[in-house]
């Protein structure tokens, strides 16, 4: 958790994964919990208001900030060392026009699939303020900041825990971004028959699977699954 005011940036060299114990399958994270700030990634620059949850797949680089012209700040730099008994909070300037930003990564093997890898994108961003669909992802959110504000014990297992609940929200929102129409591994899984192919191919990958068997367990012809896997 870091807590900057005034202008700021962060330096953009995107450290968070450097943190975890396999960079390649970490996915950095960063939830803007009160104030507003500015992202800039990929030649873009993008608005972030409270209740925004962001997360980048790739570890792509990318830089946080407030105003222009502000001071360089390097937050993984200025924590403590590990381990931690509590989430680090780290706090630049005075209280007055504060952004609260909740940071971390998520270390997820499912990233060596290379068909949820192709399906993503780098940067995952989901706007939860007044949201009707964000529900659960506000509820999260919430319990995430408790359990930093109000330290209990368990309290890094139960939010290595709402970081996982978080990450699936933020795919579920993928999912529902698909457009129906589109290919690939993401809009096979909004298919119902389809997704319930991939579920029982991914669940035993050592059966035989014949398009016989697939069309049976999923209610369709053989000719009707074949060209919707095409």
């Amino acid at each position: 958790c870091f807590m900057p005011t005034g202008a700021w940036q962060t330096d953009g060299k995107g450290r968070i994964s450097s943190l975890a114990d396999n960079p390649s399958t970490a996915i950095p994270f960063h939830i803007l919990v009160e104030g507003s700030c500015w992202l800039k990634m990929e030649g873009r620059q993008t608005a972030l208001e409270a209740g925004d949850v962001l997360a980048f797949p790739f570890g792509t680089p990318h830089q946080l900030g407030f105003g222009s012209g502000g001071r360089a700040i390097a937050p993984v730099l200025d924590l403590p060392p590990k381990p931690w008994r509590e989430v680090p909070v780290l706090s630049y300037g005075d209280d007055r026009g504060r952004v609260r930003l909740l940071c971390g990564y998520l270390q997820c093997d499912a990233m060596r699939f290379r068909p949820l890898r192709d399906a993503l994108p780098t940067l995952m961003h989901v706007k939860t303020a007044g949201a009707n669909d964000a529900i659960w992802l506000r509820a999260t959110i919430g319990q995430m900041v408790r359990e930093v504000d109000e330290p209990q014990a368990g309290g890094l297992s139960m939010l290595e825990r709402l970081t996982e609940i978080t990450f699936i929200e933020l795919l579920r929102h993928q999912v529902m971004r698909t457009p129906a129409a589109s290919a690939g591994w993401l809009a096979a899984l909004m298919d119902p028959s389809l997704g319930s192919c991939l579920r029982l191919i991914h669940d035993n990958p050592a059966r035989d699977w014949s398009v016989h068997k697939l069309a049976a367990a999923s209610a369709l012809s053989r000719s009707t699954l074949t060209e919707r896997f095409e």
